[in-house]
This record gives structure tokens, C-alpha cells and sequence, in this order.
């Protein structure tokens, strides 16, 4: 398909409703947390020490019992419908810890010596990579949970026109970003192993953690970085954001663009 018709036909099929991924209840599919889980064991791909509901009995799934299993001060507990960290759940004692049915995951929780909570997150089609941000939180260990959380795109340099404040300097680099904002080796081949991997979707979001050993952790394998007519897509092409109509607009030449070079390729 030529650029345009390829521009033409995302525009009428994604305008508004870009998805390229498979439901969080299918089995089989690294989107799905529990499977993105199982693929990473077998493929070897650094990711926190877990422990999935399926795998313990149920009288195990308490704080005490997991907590020695993962052998770590604080936990994460992961909803498995959750989304944008709002079924993430942080746990630091038993009056903490939550048993809801649908909370399937818990992980021990990846830390370093930051003054900010902090995850890269890298942009990817198949063994291609198509832009990168750090997300980062002052007030919150999720970094980017709620209302308060911030971020800087790697292409850019800038956080919504501002300069990098102080002390974030050491979380980029804890994440695999250089100080010219650029992936580091580790983070780049780790980043495009895991969107290689066979699934149901191309577009992916793949958020990394470091720790201060510059250790690298696969978190999760997102299946949308970002709303389909907010401004990341539009960014990631260096384009200034001008409202919902202009941001689909940059959303599917934007995969018009990844498709094109899958096809062609």
C-alpha cells in the first residue's frame, strides 16, 4: 500500500478507537499479565522475583506466606484488570495486603536510591523501536499513578517545555538512559527481545525498572502507550499537541508509519 492509502485506511479504521492488542482476559498473549509472566520465565527475560495465585494454595495467598517467599520488605499486588497503575497496590505490611479475587500477582518491588519513583518506557513494533519516556512520581511509588505523576519523552529532552529538575539526572540513568537521553545498550536490546515476542499485538509499551546494582526488570508488556488522541503520538513525532482531532490524526499516521515498514519488510 502506498503511504497515503496506508494513512487513509487507519485514519478511518483507528480515528478515535485505536487497538491494537487482545483483551486482558485472553489467555495466551503477553498482554496478559499472568501469561507476560510465564513467557518471561521461560525466555529468560529479567523481570521482579513473582509469585502468581495459581501457584501457591489458597491459604498461602496471605502477606506473611508471601512475603517470606519473595523475600523482600515491600510487595506489589497486581489486579489483572487493572490499568495506569490503578489496580497496582503497594504493601509494606499485613493491614496492607489485599485478597481480592481478581488480584492475581504478587512481585517483589524493584527499588533504588532515587529521591523520585521512576519507570522507562519504551515504544515499540516488532524489533523496532519508536520512542521512549520516563515516567516519574514525587508523591507516589507508582510512577505513574494518579494525578501526580509527570514525564520526560527521550527525543525531546524536555518535560512539557521544562528542563529535567533536580536529581532526576540518576533515575535516568538507573533506567537505561544515558545523560544525552538516549537508551543505553542494556535497555535498547532488552527493550526490543521483548517486542519480538510472538502475540496478538504489534504496538507495545514495554515499562522497565532499575535498580542501583544497573540491573534492568521488565515490568509489563503494555498493549497502548497512550490515549489514542492524547498528545504521546503526536510528541513522538516531534509535532505540537493541538486537541483530540489532531492527536488521532498524528495516532494513525503515526502506525501508518510502523505498518508501512512491517509490509514492506
Amino acid at each position: 500500500l502506498a503511504q497515503m492509502d496506508m494513512e487513509q485506511f487507519l485514519i478511518s479504521q483507528y480515528w478515535g478507537k485505536i487497538q491494537t492488542n487482545s483483551n486482558y482476559k485472553r489467555d495466551g498473549t503477553i498482554e496478559f499479565k499472568e501469561e507476560f509472566i510465564l513467557r518471561a520465565r521461560n525466555e529468560a527475560i529479567p523481570h521482579p522475583k513473582t509469585i502468581l495465585r495459581r501457584e501457591v494454595p489458597c491459604q498461602d495467598w496471605n502477606y506473611n506466606v508471601l512475603r517470606e517467599k519473595l523475600n523482600c520488605s515491600k510487595m506489589v499486588l497486581k489486579d489483572i484488570r487493572s490499568k495506569r497503575s490503578e489496580g497496582v497496590y503497594i504493601v509494606r505490611n499485613n493491614n496492607q495486603f489485599i485478597s481480592s479475587p481478581t488480584i492475581r500477582i504478587a512481585q517483589e518491588k524493584i527499588t533504588n536510591s532515587g529521591i523520585y519513583a521512576s519507570s522507562l518506557r519504551v515504544i515499540t513494533f516488532p524489533n523496532q523501536i519508536c520512542g521512549a519516556l520516563i515516567y516519574y512520581n514525587k508523591y507516589d511509588e507508582r510512577s505513574n499513578f494518579g494525578n501526580t505523576w509527570k514525564r520526560i519523552f527521550l527525543n525531546e529532552g524536555t518535560l512539557q517545555g521544562q528542563k529535567c529538575p533536580p536529581g532526576l539526572e540518576s533515575l535516568l540513568r538507573v533506567n537505561g538512559v544515558d545523560q544525552n537521553l538516549q537508551l543505553n545498550p542494556k535497555a535498547r536490546a532488552l527493550a526490543l527481545r521483548v517486542s519480538s515476542l510472538s502475540s496478538q499485538s504489534l504496538l507495545r509499551a514495554i515499562d522497565i525498572m532499575g535498580d542501583d546494582e544497573g540491573d534492568l526488570y521488565i515490568l509489563e508488556a503494555q498493549t497502548l502507550p497512550g490515549a489514542p488522541c492524547g498528545p504521546v503520538y503526536s510528541i513522538l513525532q516531534g509535532l505540537k499537541y493541538q486537541g483530540i482531532e489532531q492527536g488521532a490524526d498524528a495516532a494513525a499516521r503515526f502506525l501508518a508509519n510502523y505498518m508501512e515498514n512491517i509490509l514492506v519488510n
